[in-house]
């Protein structure tokens, strides 16, 4: 569950809820992820509004130590300009804790389209599955830029994203 105006660590800054429910769709325990975890301290800053989306990508890395990795994005991060926007990959333990963590945006995780101010990419997230049979991607993550210029102004744009097991692109 997305939390975007958590103020955890600074104004805005987000919050992803991950709840534990049983049977009846009662919640049982919860784990939040925001710039206070240990694993997110430094990652994000005021106004990123981690959380707009959030989806889940399955067991990316295999035989790896996670058992299973989420996809969250934070529209409202300043990577190489105002607002461009980014997608965390967050690899999750059996309790939930974060193990560990990619971020793809307009200067990391090998994302190589260019972003422009305020493209707000990470606006949505949905895994797609893996479209590339036996290539070299395990899964593919469509992630929406609701403000990209495309061929006019804030038509908005959907990039696929080939992840390997480690998140990146």
């Amino acid at each position: 569950v997305g939390a975007v105006y958590d103020d955890d660590g600074g104004a805005d800054r987000g919050a992803v809820y991950v709840l534990f429910l049983n049977t009846a769709g009662n919640v049982l325990s919860y784990q939040k992820y925001s710039s206070t975890l240990a694993v997110m301290v430094g990652a994000l800053g005021n106004l990123d509004n981690f959380g707009e989306d959030v989806c889940w990508l399955g067991d990316l890395d295999g035989a790896g130590p996670a058992v299973g990795a989420i996809a969250v994005g934070a529209v409202g991060d300043d990577d190489g300009g105002l607002d461009r926007g980014a997608v965390y990959i967050l690899f999750l333990s059996s309790s939930g804790s974060v193990l560990s963590r990619k971020k793809i945006s307009d200067v990391e995780g090998s994302f190589t389209a260019a972003l422009l101010n305020e493209d707000n990419f990470g606006t949505s997230v949905a895994n797609l599955g893996d479209l590339d049979g036996t290539g070299p991607a395990v899964t593919t993550l469509a992630v929406g830029a609701a403000g990209d210029e495309g061929t006019g102004i804030d038509r908005g744009a959907v990039y696929l994203l080939y992840l390997d097991a480690t998140g990146k692109t």
